[in-house]
Order: structure tokens, then sequence, then C-alpha cells
């Protein structure tokens, strides 16, 4: 089952690590196997949590995800049912592995073709890409929404969550559904999210 969720501010948070922490503990019955949380503070403040039960390659499979020189980051929930062929495909082509999860082909497929590859999945999905190269966050999702992924926005912050439980951390959002295959720069946010 698994869950994420993830917070930009636009002005440097030294607490959004906390914030993130609270969320991923309110969906542990998502995922009670494993917990993680990227952050970085400054401006703007980013965090990206995960909560996993693990499936697929249950010892190497922890998020978030790296690529190798960790200039991008993901969060993943889901099932990507077509990964091994994907994967042998990458390696076919000089791309090595460290894990055998659908995680790691989402983000070597992202590293090596942008969100083009989004194209190629086969699955159920929802997840978050933060690439510090182009200083952008990615959000993606299936084409049919099997995976929930709400999101709130406002001229200070951007909150992802996954199920409602989490709007009690912030208890002045009205989550909105994301909508697939939407391409949106809100004002705030202008060259820091794509939605696809």
């Amino acid at each position: 089952m698994c869950g994420i969720n993830g917070i930009i501010q636009h002005h440097p948070d030294e607490n959004i690590k906390i914030k993130v922490t609270k969320m991923n503990d309110l969906i542990i019955h998502r995922g009670p196997d494993d917990t993680g949380i990227f952050f970085e503070t400054g401006s703007p403040s980013i965090a990206m949590g995960m909560r996993r039960l693990s499936i697929i390659d249950l010892a190497a499979g922890a998020q978030p995800m790296y690529n190798d020189d960790k200039s991008i980051v993901i969060v993943f929930n889901g099932e990507i049912y077509n990964y091994k062929t994907l994967k042998k495909e990458l390696e076919e082509k000089g791309i090595s592995f460290k894990t055998n999860c659908d995680t790691e082909v989402i983000l070597k497929l992202y590293e090596s073709q942008g969100t083009d590859s989004f194209s190629y999945l086969d699955g159920m999905y929802a997840f978050s890409i933060y690439d510090k190269r182009i200083n952008k966050v990615i959000l993606a999702r299936d084409f049919f929404g099997e995976k929930p992924l709400y999101y709130h926005e406002t001229s200070a912050h951007f909150i992802l969550i996954i199920v409602y439980l989490e709007v009690h951390i912030f208890p002045y959002i009205c989550p909105i559904v994301f909508q697939y295959n939407i391409y949106f720069l809100p004002d705030f946010f202008h060259n820091f999210c794509d939605f696809f």
C-alpha cells in the first residue's frame, strides 16, 4: 500500500522535517515496514516523506531513493507492472542498478529520459521527484488515479498528501484532487513544480 507526502515552502523552515514526520506518522497504516524523509531547509524549503509496505526488494527498496550523485530524489507509492522489462532495456543501454525494485527503475528512467519516460510506465502509482539539476519538483499519477494524490497550494506553501488524515497537521487547508496529465505552474511555484 505505501504512502507519500511532501511540503514546499517559500521561506526557510527549520521545522519542515518535523511536519513531514507528523504526516508520515498519520499514515503508518499504509506503510508499517519503513519510513523515510528527504528535506532541505532554505528558500524554498522542501521535504518529501514516505511510509513503506515492503513488497518488492524487501531489503534494498528503502525510500526516499536517490540517483548516484544524489541530484534526483524520489518518493513512490504503487507498483510498476512492467518494471523488469524497463530495467532490462536500461541495463542494455549501460545503466546500472543497486536494487531490484520498481522505484529505482522510475528514477533511472527519469534520469535518462526526463518526463517523457512516464509514458512507458504501466501500473498504478503516484510519485514525487525532486530534480536538483533543474530545481523542480515533478508529481505524477497513473492515468486512472488508482493511487490517490491530493495537493493544496497558497502563495506561501505547497502541500502534497495521499490521504485526508494528513490534513489534521494543517487544519486550514482544503486539498484538491490531483488530475493526471495536467501541466500546471502555480504563480508562487513558477518554474519549480511540474505536474503529470
